[in-house]
């Protein structure tokens, strides 16, 4: 039976029939730390190759699909992803809120250099092109709206080298094979409502 549950005039729930489904009200509030939401997206696209010293959008991008709970919330994005590098070359990666400009839009972080983003190294050997696995997490406290916001991952590259995300890209390797990984990967990222 369809029916609804309120307190003091709140709505709590919401029972609806065909499919049977119980909805929460807006005016539920989770005790802060609570996991309110999460998602998790799968992306095995071979994305690459980054050459642009700079800011470089690799193309991945994730959101909620319910909005949030409120204003107070934090949302934790994990990520989990393999790169690979045409040299012994550090990199950067992190989360922002555009795909069309890094500058301001970071999550957590301020500026648009090599500093201040979760940064990484790539596993190295020699001079031959290598892969990492890279897993971290950003944080977005700054949370205006219950409209979730889209999040896109970008890489920095200091000095110009060849970046792949998810494929390697130099196959061609004549130096020692196990100091490279080849074939395909898929990279997994986790996005997190945490009530505040």
């Amino acid at each position: 039976m369809s029916g609804t549950l309120q307190v003091g005039g709140v709505t709590l729930a919401t029972h609806t029939e065909s499919p049977s489904t119980l909805t929460l009200g807006s005016g539920v509030a989770f005790p802060a730390g609570t996991i309110v939401q999460t998602k998790v997206v799968k992306d095995s696209t071979a994305r690459g190759a980054f050459t642009t010293i700079g800011d470089n959008y690799t193309g991945i991008s994730i959101s909620f699909d319910n909005n949030l709970q409120n204003t107070n919330s934090n949302v934790l994005i994990e990520s989990s992803l393999e790169v690979d590098c045409d040299n012994d070359i550090g990199l950067g990666l992190t989360w922002a809120t555009s795909s069309s400009t890094l500058s301001g839009n970071k999550i957590g972080v301020d500026g648009s250099t090599v500093n201040n983003l979760t940064q990484g190294y790539v596993a190295s050997k020699d001079t031959a092109s290598r892969g990492g696995h890279f897993s971290f997490m950003a944080y977005d406290s700054n949370i205006t709206s219950t409209t979730p916001k889209t999040y896109y991952l970008w890489l920095i590259n200091p000095v110009g080298n060849s970046f792949n995300i998810n494929t390697n890209g130099s196959l061609g390797q004549t130096q020692n094979l196990i100091s490279y990984w080849v074939g395909a990967a898929t990279s997994v990222f986790k996005l997190i409502e945490i009530a505040g």
